[in-house]
């Protein structure tokens, strides 16, 4: 419901739009450029071998194409799949064109917007991005708790994390305002679990689960990440769409790069 015909469905409509004429273009000079005449084909022998024949007039059965002219029936070949994919594009440009048109008219959230007087009286079909992820921050929540005994790290904004990693991808969150909650508690095949966070893709409204996981190099601690992983999964979690994880050793540390491609590529 989030991407309901939302901007971001516009914005990749008309991506989707210009491609779609890039390519009617690229093909057509194709067609332009290729040989005069078609490329007919026959199945012969119990082998059914084709053999391909060069036909440049409508009542010629074609001149036979052997070894030593395969440029040419190649260049046949892409030319009669050149025509067929541009009429293809061709019947679907008109309509693109027209719904490309209405999408541009009709702004859903827009609606919502133009009632200031009345927004507190009524429920948009989706929350307005703004409202729904100042929702989503103020949701109260119990996380894990720290021990007398634990490593004090704190992120910029104050927030105390269990590790100097956890605090960088804190921090690289904050930076791409990116939502998060830290530790927040999920039911996981029935047992409550607080996985490291729990980010909002503001563009899509997903939440998305982010495991990080150090020191795997130690077998006790590789167990473990075996079995958060398999839980999850087990659970229905899809990488990539509702949980993603980095990892580290002493030998390969988390970097800046790695951290922002993440964020950029599941969290934006």
């Amino acid at each position: 419901m989030y991407s309901l015909l939302s901007e971001d469905f516009l914005a990749e409509f008309q991506h989707q739009q210009s491609m779609v004429n890039k390519l009617c273009n690229a093909k057509q000079k194709s067609l332009d450029k290729s040989p005069a005449g078609h490329l007919r084909m026959i199945l012969q022998g119990k082998n059914k071998i084709p053999r391909f024949y060069h036909v440049k007039e409508k009542l010629s059965r074609g001149v036979y194409l052997n070894s030593d002219h395969q440029a040419v029936a190649k260049k046949l070949a892409q030319k009669e799949y050149d025509r067929r994919l541009l009429s293809a594009l061709g019947a679907i440009q008109p309509l693109m064109s027209s719904l490309g048109k209405a999408l541009e008219k009709t702004h859903l959230d827009g609606i919502y917007r133009q009632m200031p007087a009345l927004q507190d009286l009524v429920t948009p079909f989706r929350p307005d991005r703004k409202r729904f992820v100042e929702t989503w921050l103020a949701k109260k929540y119990v996380g894990r708790p720290f021990f007398a005994d634990e490593a004090e790290h704190f992120t910029v904004k104050g927030l105390r994390i269990r590790s100097k990693s956890e605090s960088f991808i804190a921090d690289m969150l904050d930076s791409l305002k990116v939502p998060y909650r830290y530790e927040f508690p999920h039911k996981i095949n029935g047992v409550t679990t607080y996985p490291d966070f729990t980010c909002l893709n503001v563009r899509t409204g997903a939440e998305i689960i982010w495991e990080h996981f150090g020191l795997v190099e130690k077998d006790a601690y590789a167990e473990d990440v075996v079995r958060k992983i398999n839980g999850l999964v087990n659970e229905g979690y899809i990488f990539g769409r509702d949980f993603i994880f980095t990892v580290e050793t002493l030998q390969q540390p988390l970097t800046s790069a790695l951290v922002m491609k993440v964020v950029k590529q599941y969290l934006m």
